[in-house]
């Protein structure tokens, strides 16, 4: 089975849209994770214990905040 490769030309806007809407997209699906952890639902995404799942979940959401607060944007 053979790859094939693609190579796309892309301004650097659409190189940050991209990075954007990903980064917003984490954001929205370790929230709603951390809906369920709290919530004693849902399967564990970095640790097993619970409270420091929470505590883990929590931390990565506030640094992909910080990361969109760079590209001047909101979660």
């Amino acid at each position: 089975m053979s790859e094939t490769g693609y190579t796309l030309d892309v301004t650097w806007d659409q190189v940050d849209y991209i990075i954007v809407s990903e980064l917003k997209k984490q954001v929205d699906d370790l929230n709603r994770d951390l809906e369920h952890r709290e919530a004693g639902h849902g399967l564990a995404i970095f640790e097993h214990d619970a409270d420091k799942d929470v505590a883990m979940i929590r931390d990565r959401v506030r640094s992909f905040e910080q990361v969109l607060d760079y590209y001047g944007e909101k979660a």
